[in-house]
């Protein structure tokens, strides 16, 4: 049987262009002049400055997890923080108003548990606002990712169409959300069951960046890269591909294979990322993830703070694993919390699950 594409299977309308051609299926210059433009909003300074505002919103959720599990109860730290924080993220990073967001939320819900009843009507809507965003940007640009796409420019005066416009802002939300979620959830379970690992990164702060590196290539939320097909007959590690064979890239396994990575099985806090990054928990090479640094310090800020406030005083174990439709899905990490105590604040602690 024909293979189902991505966008038929979760629901979304047949009469919208929506995501039908994200950046990631595009090639050669197709690809190359979407990847020069955006990449001319998307800057390393304009995610560095977003850091106060990730730590602020990371701060405020913890606090609502304190305050949930206060007696004892249990809290979803998936639904709780795993889930939030990228989204808020991205509203903030695009210039979502804080009144909109809710829309963000529910459309971004849907990608990761399809309904395709609710699909069409909340895509048309999520389509009307974002049009609606674009021209109240063009009118009156402002600090945020949505001004910088409308305004960008090649040096020959090219720029995103109206469509492309559209795609790059909902596709933000596609790539950006799942997948930090992911790593953040799964990256809280490795870190639980490894007590160890946990007593380093408490003691010595600084090896959270490359603790984060380790994270994402033992607990990547993609398993395999998109296909590829053979231009010709070839010959892949003494298996013959023949010409147009369609060749899945493991990105996941690969990051566990011992000639590139020693000891892969054991997550080293310490490990110092060799080969540029050591894995391919963002991609490699023209379709490497543009928000690679937003991604790690969103994972560094959230895991820090929450290991930084609470301390694990029970055995994690592993429940059933949420499945979305483009990663392998967010384990729940079931474990009881104590928060540390603040100067004048009271003991709590949390169950969080």
């Amino acid at each position: 049987l024909p293979a189902q594409r991505p966008d038929r299977i979760i629901g979304l309308p047949e009469d919208l262009e929506l995501l039908r051609r994200p950046m990631l299926s595009r090639d050669g210059e197709d690809h190359a002049r979407l990847r020069r433009l955006v990449s001319r909003a998307f800057t390393v300074r304009r995610v560095a400055g977003l850091r106060p505002r990730v730590e602020a919103i990371v701060s405020g959720l913890l606090d609502d997890i304190a305050a949930a599990g206060a007696d004892g109860s249990p809290v979803d730290l998936v639904e709780a923080l795993a889930y939030p924080v990228p989204i808020t993220v991205i509203c903030e990073l695009v210039g979502v108003p804080e009144d909109d967001r809710d829309r963000w939320r529910e459309f971004a819900r849907l990608l990761i548990q399809p309904d395709p009843g609710r699909m069409p009507d909340v895509t048309r809507g999520m389509v009307a606002h974002v049009r609606a965003l674009i021209e109240a940007r063009r009118r009156e640009p402002a600090d945020d990712l949505l001004s910088a796409l409308v305004t960008v420019h090649d040096d020959d005066g090219d720029r995103l169409s109206e469509q492309e416009l559209l795609d790059m802002t909902v596709n933000l939300t596609v790539a950006g959300f799942e997948t930090t979620a992911h790593v953040l959830a799964k990256g809280t379970l490795a870190l639980l069951s490894r007590p160890d690992r946990l007593d380093a990164l408490r003691a010595d702060p600084q090896l959270w960046p490359t603790a984060v590196h380790e994270l994402v290539r033992t607990c990547g939320p993609v398993p395999a890269g998109a296909p590829r097909y053979a231009a010709e007959d070839t010959e892949i590690a003494g298996t013959p591909v023949p010409a147009g064979t369609a060749v899945l890239p493991g990105l996941l396994s690969a990051n566990f294979d011992p000639r590139v990575v020693d000891r892969p099985d054991e997550l080293d806090v310490r490990r110092r990322p060799a080969r540029g990054e050591g894995h391919l928990g963002f991609g490699h090479g023209a379709h490497y993830c543009l928000g690679a640094a937003l991604a790690r310090q969103e994972v560094e800020v959230v895991l820090s703070a929450l290991v930084t406030r609470f301390r694990a005083c029970g055995s994690p174990s592993r429940r059933t694993a949420r499945r979305g439709w483009a990663s392998s899905g967010c384990p729940l990490c079931p474990s009881t919390w104590t928060a540390r105590r603040r100067s004048g604040a009271p003991q709590r602690a949390a169950r969080v699950s």
